[in-house]
């Protein structure tokens, strides 16, 4: 069952040969790519991101320090008074009420309400066109809108 002549073999003298690396290691990788292509293309890819990623991080920069930027002036706060039609000033608490008396008339879809409201806010805020954009598509959801 058991041949002795085995124990009395020695193992062969491990060398190095680059050739016969080379073709393992090419047999490997050809075996890989005809089992696992996806994978060893995901592979390559980060492989090359990384080297551009670590390239990139590396490499110093010549760049020139951005400029400051130019002042600008501040943003004049919309009019609270009434168009040149209208009859009275609207204090700020009573603008923020409206508004919010208008998206939940809109929200619960009472949209000719909501319409009637944003126009309100048209009047007393022309400048603002939030409330416009907002009449004008309630105006075209309703039909016509409000008279």
């Amino acid at each position: 069952m058991w041949d002795t002549a085995i124990a009395l073999q020695r193992a062969p003298e491990w060398t190095l040969d680059a050739g016969q690396m080379y073709r393992e290691l090419r047999t490997r990788a050809r075996n890989a790519w005809a089992t696992r292509r996806r994978l060893c293309i995901l592979a390559i890819a980060v492989a090359v991101a990384g080297t551009f990623t670590a390239g990139a991080a590396l490499w110093p920069t010549r760049a020139k320090p951005l400029a400051p930027m130019a002042r600008t002036q501040p943003r004049k706060p919309p009019s609270l008074h009434p168009a040149p039609g209208g009859d009275a000033a609207a204090t700020p608490q009573e603008l923020d009420l409206l508004v919010a008396k208008a998206v939940v008339a809109y929200d619960t879809g009472r949209r000719v309400e909501a319409a009637e409201m944003f126009h309100q806010l048209v009047e007393l805020q022309p400048d603002e066109q939030a409330w416009q954009f907002m009449s004008d598509i309630l105006d075209r959801t309703n039909g016509g809108g409000t008279p």
